[in-house]
């Protein structure tokens, strides 16, 4: 399921982008930072990078793009779940949670906005599709516990352009290491 959602000005990127390409290190990084926000203003701690999630966020991400649709699971056998991934990877974590999105970029779209209205959009910087990923995340039950996690602490998150579907992809993968 993916909430679809307008623009909320989280961030100060006004970077549009290209069509032929995205900063989507830039966008990585600035996702995560909102998101550490929003961590901190709940009195939790911030999400460190961990690369095994990140390795397991980034595989996600382009298997979703390859298919075009938003998936927790992959065919593959050892890397079927979030948790298979981590394993693949090199994680060893307690804990696991995935948030995915996707945002259409380039084009008009209709999204739902903040007070529930259809709103026509067309998402072509960088404050646009990080402030469309966190508020759809935040306004998201599932997606806002893994946030909001207490015991997460570490994180990988991964963006993927797909040119031709002038679509993004974004799956961050949360973690807590056993005790």
């Amino acid at each position: 399921m993916v909430l679809l959602v307008v623009s909320l000005g989280f961030t100060s990127e006004q970077k549009p982008f290209s069509l032929q390409q995205v900063d989507t290190s830039t966008l990585e990084s600035l996702i995560t930072k909102e998101l550490n926000k929003v961590r901190i203003e709940a009195k939790l701690i911030p999400l460190k990078e961990n690369q095994a999630l990140k390795k397991a966020a980034e595989d996600q991400a382009k298997y979703i793009s390859s298919i075009g649709k938003l998936s927790h699971r992959q065919p593959n056998k050892q890397k079927e779940k979030a948790r298979n991934r981590v394993v693949f990877y090199g994680g060893k974590m307690q804990g696991i949670g995935e948030n995915t999105a996707y945002i259409k970029v380039f084009e008009t779209a209709l999204y739902k906005g903040k007070n529930g209205q259809i709103d026509t959009v067309n998402i072509s910087s960088m404050d646009q599709a990080v402030d469309y990923i966190v508020y759809a995340w935040m306004n998201s039950e599932h997606h806002k516990t893994n946030i909001l996690y207490e015991k997460f602490r570490e994180t990988g998150l991964k963006v993927v352009y797909n040119k031709q579907l002038k679509t993004l992809y974004a799956v961050q993968v949360f973690g807590y290491p056993y005790e």
